[in-house]
C-alpha cells in the first residue's frame, strides 16, 4: 500500500517581490532579449524561404 505525505508547505508571502527582483537582473533581461531576437531571426528566415 503506498502512503501520501498531506503536510502541505504555506504559500510563500513574498513571491511577487521575488519573481520582480529575479526579473531585475542584468543577466536575466539579456537572456530573454537574446531568445526574442533568435526567435525573429528564425521567423523572417522561415518566411523569406517560403515566400521565393
Amino acid at each position: 500500500m503506498i502512503f501520501l505525505s498531506l503536510d502541505f508547505k504555506p504559500p510563500s508571502t513574498g513571491l511577487t517581490r521575488l519573481i520582480l527582483r529575479l526579473f531585475a537582473n542584468t543577466e536575466v533581461i539579456l537572456f530573454f532579449i537574446a531568445i526574442l531576437a533568435a526567435g525573429g531571426e528564425l521567423g523572417i528566415g522561415q518566411t523569406s524561404t517560403r515566400r521565393f
